[in-house]
């Protein structure tokens, strides 16, 4: 699957920015290592955090139901790297 593909990569750019700057930074500086919404495909939500929570889960599932988009990634920069994948619910 192209979009399967696609979210491969970016988790991979994500965990270099991770070992790259670490955590403790805003999540402004790692939005800017990234793009928000990568191949015009995926939704890509990043967050700079102990853990992530339902809220998180929840904000990023709203914006993806705001888009076109069917993908979306939660990428939390805490002290321990998190990956969350979301997909619409819409078809």
């Amino acid at each position: 699957m192209k979009l399967q593909e696609l979210t491969r990569q970016i988790i991979g750019i994500f965990f270099n920015v991770y070992n790259g700057l670490a955590h403790g930074f805003l999540e402004s500086v790692y939005v800017e290592a990234l793009d928000r919404a990568v191949g015009g495909a995926v939704l890509v939500e990043a967050k700079a955090c102990q853990c992530l929570q339902a809220a998180h889960k929840a904000q990023t599932l709203n914006y993806l139901r705001a888009t076109v988009l069917e993908v979306a990634l939660l990428l939390n920069f805490g002290p321990k790297p998190g990956v969350k994948r979301r997909c619409s619910t819409i078809t």
